[in-house]
């Protein structure tokens, strides 16, 4: 039997905000839900999720933390996290 590699969603939601934020392997970040709600008028969940980045004092320095804001990159990132599960 093949053994499968398994990541959390909340572990994969880390990975693809660290690559959209420009972050590498080595920083350690976080991800954590806060609080859920429901609005009845729209009909809707509402999560707020709290990521953070821990950084050396010399990574924060030279890092530009600058917001990728790729949505298709980004889309292309998940599809490539579920193919390592698969």
């Amino acid at each position: 039997m093949k053994h499968r590699n398994y990541l959390s969603n909340s572990e994969k939601l880390k990975i693809i905000l660290d690559r959209m934020y420009g972050f590498d392997k080595q920083t350690k970040s976080t991800v954590k839900k806060v609080s859920q709600s429901y609005n009845e008028i729209f009909n809707e969940h509402i999560f707020l999720i709290e990521y953070r980045v821990m950084m050396n004092k010399q990574k924060n320095e030279d890092a530009s933390g600058e917001d990728m804001g790729n949505e298709a990159e980004a889309e292309n990132l998940l599809q490539y996290i579920n193919s390592l599960v698969e």
